[in-house]
């Protein structure tokens, strides 16, 4: 069977997941030959961008109609959609496109604190990529299970320079 494993970079560039990938997903009868997966560091990176462009555009759109008032052309009505709990309606949107969200990988601090200090991708010369190895993690053990996995990212921790998967990550 073949696994799809998103990153966090495909589910914030379409919030709703309601864009053409998802609609695709949605009309696929894929259950049987491709699985389709969210690490759980996806899910709560996905949730917490969506929260901080909320209150970026919710205070946008406050300083917008503060300049439209200075203006003389009136106040907007309110955007701000009260209510709206997006971590609920991101748990609904998954199910209902048979997305799985991953529990929590099975790696120690230890081995992702070699990763860091070696610098082993997707940790980069400067340390960061915390969450990326816990996704890296989650392929990892997908492919030890047997599976055919594809990692689907628009993140450059995962990429070599000629833009496919890193060699190192490709040794593992």
């Amino acid at each position: 069977m073949k696994s799809v494993v998103l990153d966090s970079t495909e589910l914030s560039s379409d919030f709703l997941c309601a864009g053409l990938k998802f609609q695709l997903l949605d009309h696929m009868f894929h259950e049987s030959w491709l699985s389709v997966f969210v690490p759980a560091s996806v899910f709560e990176e996905t949730v917490a961008n969506h929260a901080r462009q909320t209150m970026a555009l919710q205070t946008a759109t406050r300083k917008l109609s503060e300049d439209r008032r200075r203006h003389g052309l009136g106040g907007m009505e309110s955007a701000e959609e009260e209510g709206f709990e997006y971590r609920s309606y991101l748990v609904d949107r998954l199910e209902r496109l048979s997305i799985t969200v991953l529990p929590w990988p099975d790696v120690t601090h230890q081995e992702l604190v070699a990763r860091a200090v070696s610098r082993k991708p997707p940790f980069d010369e400067k340390g960061g990529g915390y969450r990326d190895s816990l996704v890296w993690a989650d392929a990892v053990q997908l492919a030890a299970s047997g599976r055919q996995v594809a990692l689907v990212s628009s993140d450059k921790a995962f990429a070599g320079s000629d833009g496919t998967l890193a060699p190192a990550l490709q040794d593992e």
